[in-house]
């Protein structure tokens, strides 16, 4: 009876349950009639009231279910392709309006697809919520324990990206102010070397990132960052000058001594060749 009624408004239920009622009632009207031997054919229209008063809250019903469907389908898509603008767009709406059906509050499964389509999106935060109501309706769920563990995955990589990101800005107002230490170099090089960058990246990081492939005469990787951000962001006037001072190598000249950077521009790449292929940049 609880599956009949899932995915309905109050109300709905309400005007379902009044609209059995009615067919009950109807059906021994007619039971009756016949067992009379009255005419039948006056009363049989009024069956379509009964049948309104079902149909619509299960048409309804269904359609909410079929939404639930059609979001986890275009989760499952943008997992699939997260560089897709359009597929995340699209995603996104559906999410919000999901989100805005007063019914979602009350599903479990509703919930769950909510939270699994924001870890998809990179919105951890809110998917951590939404993923903690599934589990209050639907304790010990696979389903929230998959997406528990995904979004802990996607919040470790995250983390430990950020901590990356910091240690680098760290290194570098430590190389600015060394005139280009050699200790300094080879711990930003080393840092860059572990560095994991996670699907969805804040466009500040990746301007570090650049910073940091620069000075060690990573000019290639550098760029890929800030080309990056230029394709997934607007780009600003400060990001061109970035760009400049990478391409000109004048970054380098205000991290390293003349000595030093020549070293560095000789030295053989030591760095694994940068990959963005499953990254998205945002802007905040």
């Amino acid at each position: 009876m609880q599956s009949f009624f899932a995915g309905m408004l109050p109300f709905q239920i309400i005007l379902a349950v009044m609209g059995v009622l009615v067919l009950l009632v109807l059906l021994f009207i007619l039971v009756w009639n016949v067992v009379k031997q009255r005419a039948i054919t006056t009363f049989l229209p009024f069956f379509i009231i009964p049948v309104i008063m079902v149909g619509y809250p299960s048409i309804k019903s269904v359609q909410f279910f079929d939404a639930i469907l059609n979001m986890n389908e275009q989760t499952n898509v943008v997992n699939n392709n997260v560089q897709d603008s359009t597929a995340r767009a699209s995603l996104e709406t559906k999410v919000a309006a999901l989100k805005s059906d007063t019914r979602s509050q009350s599903s479990a499964k509703a919930l769950a697809s909510i939270a699994r389509a924001q870890v998809a999106l990179g919105e951890y935060d809110s998917a951590a919520i939404y993923v903690q109501q599934a589990e209050r309706l639907m304790p010990g769920s696979a389903e929230t324990a998959e997406i528990r563990n995904a979004l802990q995955a996607r919040e470790d990589e995250h983390r430990s990206f950020s901590l990356s990101i910091d240690r680098l800005g760290s290194l570098l107002d430590r190389l600015k102010r060394s005139n280009g230490d050699s200790a300094t170099l080879h711990a930003i090089s080393t840092q860059l070397t572990n560095v994991k960058i996670p699907t969805y990246v804040q466009a500040d990081k990746m301007r570090v990132l650049a910073r940091s492939y620069a000075v060690i005469g990573q000019q290639n990787n550098s760029l890929k960052a800030m080309d990056k951000v230029a394709t997934d962001t607007k780009i600003s006037s400060a990001d061109h000058a970035l760009l400049d001072s990478i391409r000109s190598h004048t970054l380098q000249d205000a991290y390293l001594a003349k000595r030093e950077k020549m070293l560095i521009n000789t030295r053989p790449a030591q760095t694994p060749v940068l990959r963005l292929d499953q990254t998205v940049i945002k802007a905040r």
